[in-house]
């Protein structure tokens, strides 16, 4: 991991320097809740820096957990590759993506996969595929004496989201509210989406401040649901960078 983290920094180095011409964005994110799992209250930060250049963009982000059952200092990471297609009425962006994540102490996940969002005024949604590999960490092995193995792998889930604004979605503010089951640094089952709402305003010095609430219940779709997270989600995006 400490050379994903050489890698992320090198990113915002680069999308920083002043002979970049391209546009950019740096997010700090933070996350605080419960789940039935966190035992108590759980706290994370994170950093996503974006470089986009024309229609195409790299998406690299780390997640810290300082507080929680499964406290790290890197619990995830994700990165994304964006190619865009314009039209006058609606815009289709592609995405490949890559995630790393602790569920626990003892287990790491891996996912790959690829999806689209298309874009239309107030609406967006999403769908794709992914694959998904979960095996024991370094530290259960180490401590229970387990033999490394290929691990279990979950071929062709789905990906999907569905979004609606009150505003044009380039408004320079908004509050949106939908459901998903990919989140920066995991993606649940098909079964168990998360649903949110979301706010955000645009400064004219480009800073972006934004609120949002998530739930997520176990087994949404089932006769039986009971509730698994709740969290708050605070941070601020800045475009750091602009086309020259």
């Amino acid at each position: 991991m400490q050379t994903l983290l050489k890698v992320f920094l090198f990113l915002c180095f680069f999308i920083v320097s002043e002979h970049t011409f391209a546009q950019a964005q740096l997010a700090v994110i933070s996350d605080i809740g419960k789940s039935q799992v966190s035992k108590g209250t759980y706290l994370t930060s994170s950093l996503i820096g974006n470089y986009q250049h024309k229609n195409s963009s790299l998406s690299i982000g780390i997640e810290n957990t300082l507080l929680g059952s499964n406290s790290s200092f890197i619990s995830g990471f994700q990165t994304l590759l964006n190619r865009k297609l314009q039209h006058r009425l609606f815009s289709i962006n592609f995405y490949g993506l890559y995630i790393w994540n602790k569920p626990s102490k003892l287990i790491t996940e891996h996912n790959l996969g690829a999806f689209f969002i298309v874009s239309i005024k107030r609406f967006s949604t999403e769908f794709g595929t992914h694959f998904r590999r979960l095996s024991y960490s370094y530290q259960a092995e180490k401590n229970y004496s387990l033999q490394h193995n290929a691990g279990i792998w979950e071929n062709w889930n789905m990906i999907y989201s569905f979004d609606f604004f009150l505003h044009p979605q380039n408004h320079y503010w908004n509050i949106s509210c939908g459901a998903t089951n990919r989140d920066y640094f995991s993606i649940s089952q098909e079964t168990n989406p998360l649903f949110y709402i979301k706010g955000m305003y645009e400064f004219k010095n480009k800073m972006t401040p934004f609120f949002e609430t998530w739930y997520k219940s176990s087994g949404a779709f089932n006769a039986s649901v009971n509730y698994f997270v709740f969290f708050v989600r605070t941070g601020v995006k800045w475009n750091i960078a602009t086309k020259k």
